[in-house]
Formats: structure tokens, sequence, C-alpha cells
């Protein structure tokens, strides 16, 4: 009785095995994005401001992009973005933590010269579907200033 309950012992193993690894593999699929190679880079500007944290959201019939705003330059780039008409997007309240994250460092450094002040976006902007910030992009690399007004 013994040797046939130690037999068995690897069924329940085995199942749960092939179950999760079934799993796995459909979620890995369904996350997976085109990878377009088309890059969408510039600046963002709130009338003449410029915008130094954020992130762009692109978003187009074939998926969707998000690229971060470098505080450093102020620019966004944003790789593998859908090919043809977009719409964007851009979140200064994602970019809060960055701007908590410099202006810590800075206070520890006692050097808040370099530190850009945040600047919040209306909240319009934000939402694609209510931004009106449209684009068409080719392949390869696209260049567009994002001019967004008070």
């Amino acid at each position: 009785m013994v040797k046939f309950q130690r037999a068995f012992l690897w069924v329940p193993a085995a199942l749960c095995t092939l179950i999760l690894t079934s799993c796995s593999k459909s979620q890995h699929q369904e996350m997976t994005l085109a990878q377009t190679g088309a890059t969408l880079e510039g600046s963002v500007k709130l009338g003449d401001t410029l915008i130094p944290y954020g992130l762009v959201m692109v978003t187009g019939s074939a998926g969707q992009a998000t690229g971060k705003i470098d505080p450093g330059t102020g620019n966004y780039k944003v790789e593998n973005v859908p090919i043809g008409e977009i719409t964007l997007a851009v979140n200064t309240d994602a970019g809060a933590g960055d701007f908590r994250s410099l202006s810590m460092q800075g206070m520890a450094n006692k050097d808040k010269s370099q530190l850009k002040p945040m600047v919040n976006v209306p909240k319009k902007y934000m939402n694609p579907t209510e931004s009106g910030l449209k684009f068409t992009t080719q392949a390869g690399v696209n260049k567009h200033d994002i001019q967004l007004s008070k």
C-alpha cells in the first residue's frame, strides 16, 4: 500500500506544474506589446514653462506606450509607439515622486539650486480621451514638442 501511495505522489505535482506553466505562458502573450521600433521624442511645455517631471502616454489603435520626462533636460522619449494616428496625454502626477526624490537629495546635499520646480498640468491633459492632443507617427524617430495651454 505504501508503494502505491508513493507512486502517485508525483501526479498532483505534475498537474500543478502543467497548470502553472500554461497560465504563465498565456499571461505573457497577452502582456507582450508589439515592437514597432518607432520612437516619439521632444519636450513638453505648459505655456512658456518647460515641464520637468512626468510621463507622456501614447495611445493608438495598435496599443499604447509610455515614456518618462527627463528632469535634467525636460525632454521625453517614448519607445515602440504605435504607428499611425495617436493620442497623447501628459501625467505630471506620476512625476511627483521624481520631484520629491530629487528634492530630498537636494536637502541632504544642501543644494537645491539645480532642482526645477514642479509644474502641474490641467487634469484634461492627463487623460488621452480628453486631452485633444493628436499626432501621426511613422516608422523610425518622430520629433514632436507638446505644447499645452493653461
